[in-house]
């Protein structure tokens, strides 16, 4: 991250170091040049080690001006870290410029430095403060550099703005709830398509419940006749007037959530421009829907979907065997939008009556030339170790005898009457 540059270098602030004495242990001053930082939204209390000034601890105004005098004294009293506590937004501009100024500055819970010796005033806040960060017991939290603190900034007024959109669209609904306009008992959406197109007919003065339901989308699950029924009203002007006056805002806070997005955006291209090269984004290739049968060669979808959808992929995949064999050596080739056809046609012979259904068992004849290919490339490629089986083990050929035994009477059984 890229983080504000200050033309003074500091060192930043050291934790807290105990050390073994005759009377136990002790604490050491880990930060000699510390100060500490009391906010209010009307003064700041800024407290130093008392060696560094005659009055060293004094109270500031909260006005531009009273923050750079802050700065000026700090530095002519040699601090050079600086811990302040997180009251509010109060903080936030004198940070920055103690930041922008050099100085390491710790933003703190106020729960940590919590006050539990004295009576609670300004000036004992900021001396409890400074010295806590004396010895280190002080934990900074995170804060994030300038373009993050904009961004997050913009992100959140986005935020306020979309909850605004939310609250007029609550109104809206309520204006025609009392007019008894059930709209939202037949539109899933009254900010979509169909219910904007409605509104704004009603706010243009239409009254009639037949012209109103024809501007509904074709594709609404509710009827015509059903919308129709939604829309027969009690016209109140009052109530029309905060339907628009509350429409028009919806509309408002849409263009207002636009501009920010577009602010956002660009300062995203500023803190991209300042990244190094090989910090850079990268963009994401889209999915181009029409490249999607190019690409199926390559099988890199999903197994299951390819399982489902296999008779799709059959072509390309006789294809990609013949290449592959061919670049081994195999010298013949067979046509595989012909094999493709056949057999997706033969597999259709399958609705036929009994016993003619029994042709679509002959799918597998347009296998028979691509696995040859297969099997030739597998013999002839070094990627893999094939065992040549010359003759039929005991076993298979049981198989094949009671597969052929079964299909003889499954054959018997449909072309001999009962």
């Amino acid at each position: 991250m890229t983080f504000l540059l200050t033309s003074k270098l500091f060192t930043m602030a050291k934790k807290a170091k105990k050390t073994k004495t005759k009377q136990g242990l002790k604490l050491e001053i880990v930060n000699p040049n510390a100060a500490g930082i009391d906010v209010s939204s009307r003064e700041m209390q800024v407290c130093v080690p008392q060696d560094r000034d005659e009055d060293s601890n004094r109270c500031f105004g909260t006005f531009t001006e009273d923050l750079h005098s802050i700065s000026s004294w700090l530095k002519s009293c040699n601090i050079d870290t600086v811990a302040m506590e997180s009251t509010g937004v109060y903080w936030v501009q004198l940070y920055m410029i103690l930041e922008a100024d050099g100085f390491d500055v710790l933003m703190v819970n106020a729960k940590a430095i919590k006050n539990i010796g004295e009576k609670k005033t300004d000036e004992v806040d900021a001396e409890w403060i400074m010295l806590l960060h004396s010895y280190g017991l002080l934990k900074a939290s995170f804060q994030p550099d300038n373009y993050a603190r904009r961004i997050r900034n913009l992100s959140r007024h986005r935020d306020n703005l979309v909850r605004a959109a939310c609250r007029e669209i609550q109104h809206i609904q309520k204006a025609m709830e009392l007019m008894n306009i059930k709209l939202t008992n037949v539109i899933s959406d009254i900010m979509g398509k169909s219910g904007q197109s409605i509104i704004s007919a009603i706010i243009a003065g239409e009254r009639n419940a037949f012209i109103l339901a024809s501007l509904a989308d074709g594709r609404c699950k509710s009827s015509k006749e059903v919308i129709e029924k939604s829309l027969v009203a009690n016209w109140d002007e009052d109530l029309l007037f905060m339907l628009q006056q509350s429409f028009e805002l919806y509309h408002y806070l849409q263009n207002q959530m636009k501009e920010c997005d577009k602010k956002i955006e660009l300062i995203l291209k500023e803190y991209i421009a300042i990244l190094p090269q090989e910090n850079q984004l990268k963009e994401c290739p889209r999915a181009d829907k029409a490249k999607f049968f190019n690409q199926k060669e390559k099988l890199n979808i999903n197994s299951a979907l390819r399982t489902i959808f296999s008779i799709i992929f059959l072509i390309p995949l006789f294809n990609k065997i013949l290449r592959f064999a061919k670049e081994k050596g195999y010298n013949d080739t067979y046509p595989s939008i012909l094999l493709f056809v056949g057999f997706f046609v033969v597999n259709f012979l399958a609705y036929l009556p009994d016993p003619f259904w029994l042709i679509a068992i002959l799918g597998f004849v347009f296998f028979v030339l691509p696995f040859r290919a297969l099997n030739f490339a597998k013999r002839n490629s070094s990627d893999f170790i094939v065992t040549e089986q010359t003759s039929y083990s005991g076993r298979q050929i049981a198989l094949i005898v009671i597969g052929g035994i079964i299909w003889v009477l499954v054959i018997f059984g449909l072309i001999v009457p009962n």
